[in-house]
């Protein structure tokens, strides 16, 4: 199918062309579904309030932008997808809502980009009556004829309600409905089968809504409109009220006049041309077998097109540019896509030339214009001189003369000087000047009589003629300074090996030359000043322009265009990815406005530097051939440009080019914003604003510029306001684009496209905004700011706290030293009064014994002096000495009981000792018999303690309480007690009850001593 379809579009063009193009300023683009319709059968058209063309095909729905179609199909799965699989007829009412007849009726919703489907019978039942068709009145309502009459749409109640029951008439033909008609007079006109057209007259109510329908006249045409037996076939017609009561009936079976006092239908002659005049826009119709006739309002003429690829004319339309579009079978059933015939500008002038020797057209490779407005050529095809005068008459001149010592010599570069002659170098090296008034050739240099000796320059490509007193010649093999007078050679540059091209003069001392990827700068006296290499030299450069002050353009034969900067020796290139229509540029010229026009191997080019957009023009746009040569330009006086190349000459004024007014200028406009989650369809309509999803990291935008005329053409940009001010431009063609790296926040997304000119013209946007996470707000950006603040005061309190405790606990530690320090002198207080004793005794040996267990426990609590905590192995050591020392003194027996676990523990110093110093004094000391006992005991180990027992067999509490007196070192240890109490968070103290013996009462102390974990 596809195959069938893209040959047809061949023949369609190769056959409206033969047609067209000589009798008619019309032309015709066709689009299949090779280019994305829907179907190649177009059932009917119209064209929406944005400027869309929407097309019903037999399957699905086709909207249309000039550039690129989108389509819509029927899902059985989805109920908001058309109704059925063929779309029939298409209707925009007041509202610009797109109505659809398919199997059932659907209105198109911009909003969410589907359908929303109606039944035009009564809620009630949930009937839903067979739909013949669908039109408008004059006041934009949707008007339906379903079986059960015709019908209203209301939009207020959105639906339908009944006008009129079909009378007797058609209900007589209601099988054969065949389509419907309102005129701008109101009345409805009504076709049943194939030759009868009914006449009704409408009235309306104070809201618009029609009231009723009568029945006037009833027309009956001479032949059927429909020849032959075609499926589905729909007579689609127009009614236009012209002059005299007249009305004019078109439509795709033929053209029809309603005498509507008489009551009859003849078809349209030569003879009613006159009753087209009164008619102000274009009108069209056609044959059922594809002849196709138009009426332009503008030439008052009717064109005719036949051809027979088109059997049969389905569908015709006029959009708002007064293009005619229509679509139709051939071979039956087969659909030849949607067909555009517009009127084409003549602004480019062709003139085609052809060689004398076979009718080949002729490659151009010098052009000049004479001051009488002459065209004067010359070509490598033939050696002849070419004239085209001002009637376009075109002449073949052999100017050279008979002794010419070869036959061909091909002029390859024309200039004119102030009397009107012409100085031509040709191929093969020979200068001369011709004076077209006495057709007189001569040569200047070589000389023929002198002929023996080579040229210098075999390929002359370029003659400057300097102060009307020397030539500059170039081009194989360097550069010629000649005497035009004499024909001497005064002066010459050679580079072996290379060619040149180009010239161009920066001053009246200097100019550069360009060759093969170099331009070469030297002085008027040809030396060599300066030479820069252009585009890595791979490029010949055919042309330099002057693009302003210390630069100029290049044109590079395979590379684009080249800007270069003599002072700041920098270089930009434009190729094909810039929008450049091809990158071998032969020629460039500059118009008034400064734009560059370019010939190249694809058309002509326009260049705009201001916006460096290109414009390209090819054979759509009135170029009869595309590939043109180098030094085939010439800028006239008057603006006038013209270029030759592969098969003769074209001219225009651009100005012509870029000022073309059209009735309807391109609508840009925003179809789709698509984020991570979801589409978003703009309405063009009411869509300022759309709130994306929250999260939305990237967006992709779909766009549309509806122009049916020379889309291609036009170049858009886009930005987005809040995350890049820089426009970025977009590939030509393109109508989508993404962005990555969006946030949240408020977005201004603008598109801009340009005119014809190159210039930024027409611009488009909306609003996007992308809500934020509660932890994407200031509110919580402020709360998370104010949280680190509290952290950051906390953390400063409880330091502050911290160093105030830790100060405090020093202090306490300070405390419990000094008490500790104290309770040594209370002990040396007590053994200095043994000593006393036992001097007093006169017992030396025990008297040194004592001294030398004193200083034993001197030197220990000397070591534990500053010690919070010391191993419990050295604390049992010292207190078995301490007991030790004192049986020297006090007749009394002790043990110690340990238990097995203590032996990775630490204990508070001096804690036991003042405890046993009382049992002793208070206790055992008491006895008269000598049999006291001391038992100390390590019972249980705690989290933070360790419960110690101290018994012995004194007395007991009453008889050691010794009144009111108080011990000095039990008041010590209590304080000691409550400071570790206070460090640690603890429990610590002492208890003294009875100890229990059998026989002596005694005292026991039981005592939590601060211990830790080694």
């Amino acid at each position: 199918m596809k195959y069938r379809a893209g040959l047809l579009f061949l023949l369609i063009q190769m056959t409206f062309q033969s047609l067209y193009s000589q009798f008619s300023p019309y032309t015709i683009n066709s689009f299949t579904t090779i280019n994305g319709l829907a179907h190649n059968q177009v059932n009917n058209i119209t064209q929406d309030g944005n400027g869309f063309l929407w097309l019903a095909t037999w399957d699905g729905l086709s909207r249309f932008d000039g550039t690129s179609f989108k389509n819509y199909y029927h899902d059985p799965d989805d109920s908001t997808s058309l109704t059925g699989f063929e779309a029939k007829f298409l209707c925009i009412d007041k509202h610009k809502n797109l109505w659809i007849l398919s199997d059932r009726l659907c209105r198109y919703n911009q909003a969410n980009d589907n359908f929303i489907r109606y039944t035009t019978g009564s809620r009630v039942n949930g009937n839903n009556p067979y739909i013949y068709t669908i039109t408008k009145d004059t006041k934009g309502n949707l008007v339906v004829l379903d079986r059960e009459g015709i019908k209203i749409y209301d939009d207020k109640k959105d639906a339908f309600k009944k006008i009129k029951t079909f009378d007797k008439i058609i209900r007589e033909y209601i099988s054969y409905i065949n389509n419907a008609y309102i005129d701008s007079d109101n009345t409805l006109w009504l076709l049943l089968g194939n030759d009868l057209l009914l006449q009704y007259k409408l009235t309306y109510d104070l809201q618009g809504f029609i009231t009723d329908i009568i029945l006037q006249k009833q027309y009956r045409f001479q032949k059927p409109l429909i020849s032959e037996a075609i499926d589905n076939f729909r007579v689609q017609f127009q009614v236009f009220p012209i002059c005299r009561g007249e009305k004019l009936f078109t439509s795709n079976t033929g053209c029809y006049v309603i005498e509507c006092e008489q009551g009859t239908i003849e078809p349209f002659k030569d003879k009613n041309l006159g009753l087209l005049y009164s008619l102000h826009n274009n009108i069209a119709w056609s044959t059922q077998h594809g002849a196709f006739s138009l009426y332009s309002a503008s030439d008052r003429k009717v064109f005719t097109f036949k051809t027979k690829l088109t059997e049969s004319v389905e569908s015709f339309f006029i959009d708002r540019e007064k293009n005619i579009w229509f679509g139709g079978t051939y071979s039956g059933a087969n659909g030849i896509g949607i067909n555009m015939l517009f009127k084409k500008d003549s602004l480019f002038r062709n003139y085609i030339i052809k060689c004398n020797q076979g009718n080949l057209p002729a490659a151009i490779f010098a052009i000049y214009q004479d001051q009488k407005g002459k065209i004067w050529a010359g070509s490598k095809s033939t050696p002849s001189l070419i004239e085209v005068n001002a009637n376009r008459k075109i002449k073949f001149l052999n100017i050279l003369p008979k002794r010419t010592p070869y036959k061909i010599y091909n002029p390859r570069f024309i200039m004119g000087d102030d009397d009107n002659c012409l100085w031509i170098g040709f191929y093969q090296g020979l200068i001369g000047k011709f004076d077209p008034e006495r057709n007189r050739f001569q040569e200047i240099y070589p000389r023929f009589d002198n002929y023996s000796e080579p040229y210098p320059n075999w390929k002359c490509k370029i003659l400057k003629v300097i102060d009307s007193s020397f030539l500059l010649s170039a081009g194989s093999m360097g550069i010629e300074k000649i005497d035009p007078k004499t024909g001497k050679l005064i002066n010459y540059a050679r580079k072996i090996g290379i060619d040149f091209y180009s010239i161009y003069f920066e001053n009246d001392f200097t100019f550069w030359v360009g060759s093969c990827g170099y331009i070469l700068k030297y002085n008027t006296d040809f030396r060599f000043l300066d030479s820069v290499c252009i585009a890595h030299g791979h490029y010949n450069i055919e042309e330099i322009c002057p693009a302003g002050r210390d630069s100029f353009w290049l044109a590079l034969l395979g590379g684009g265009i080249c800007c270069y900067n003599t002072k700041t020796k920098q270089s930009k290139i434009w190729t094909t990815r810039n929008g450049l229509s091809n990158n071998t540029v032969y020629s460039i010229l500059k118009d008034k406005s400064g734009n560059l026009w370019l010939s190249t191997d694809k058309g002509i080019s326009m260049f705009n530097p201001v916006t460096q957009q290109f414009v390209n023009y090819s054979i759509e746009d009135g170029l009869q051939f595309e590939e043109f040569n180098s030094d085939a330009e010439f800028l006239c006086k008057d603006g006038k440009m013209i270029f030759g190349g592969m098969g003769g000459i074209v001219s225009f004024y651009p100005d012509s080019l870029l000022n073309r007014k059209f009735d309807r200028p391109g609508s840009l406009k925003i179809d789709e914003i698509t984020s991570y989650k979801r589409n978003h369809y703009v309405d063009g309509n009411n869509s300022t604003f759309i709130e994306l999803e929250k999260g939305t990291k990237y967006i992709k935008c779909e766009f549309s510029f509806i122009r049916f005329h020379e889309p291609g053409k036009i170049h858009f940009r886009y930005r987005l306001m809040g995350l890049n001010e820089e426009w970025l431009p977009l590939p030509s063609g393109s109508r989508s684009f993404t962005i990555n790296g969006v946030q949240h926040g408020d977005y201004q997304l603008e598109i801009e496209s340009t005119d014809l000119k190159g210039s930024w013209t027409n611009k488009t946007g909306i609003t996007l905004i992308i809500p934020p996470f509660f932890y994407e707000t200031m509110l919580f950006k402020i709360l998370i700011q104010i949280a680190v603040l509290l952290v950051i005061i906390a953390f400063w309190f409880f330091r502050y706290q911290h160093h105030t405790l830790m100060h405090k606990h020093k202090l306490a530690l300070l405390k419990s030293m000094a008490l500790q320090e104290q309770m040594n002198p209370h002990f040396i207080s007590n053994s200095l009064m043994a000593i006393e004793s036992f001097i007093g005794s006169k017992d030396e040996r025990k008297t040194n014994a004592y001294i030398s267990a004193l200083y034993k426990l001197m030197r220990n609590l000397l070591d534990y002096s500053g010690k919070e905590f010391v191993p419990i192995e050295e604390e049992i050591n010292l207190l078995d000495n301490f007991l030790k020392a004192e049986q020297m003194r006090v007749n009394f027996q002790f043990e110690i009981n340990v238990i097995p676990e203590l032996e990775d523990f630490s204990i508070a110093p001096s804690f036991l000792q003042p405890f046993l110093e009382n049992a002793i004094k208070h206790g055992v000391s008491a006895r008269k018999d000598g049999n006291g006992f001391i038992r100390l005991s390590f019972v249980e180990h705690h989290e933070n303690y360790l419960l110690c027992s101290i018994e012995d067999n004194g007395p007991g509490i009453k008889e050691c309480n010794m009144g009111n007196k108080k011990s000095k070192g039990l008041g010590i240890i209590r304080e000691r007690f409550s400071i570790f109490n206070s460090l640690y968070k603890s429990d610590l103290g002492f208890t003294i009850s009875e100890a229990g013996f059998e026989r002596d009462r005694g005292v026991k102390i039981s005592i939590k001593v601060p211990v830790k974990s080694n």
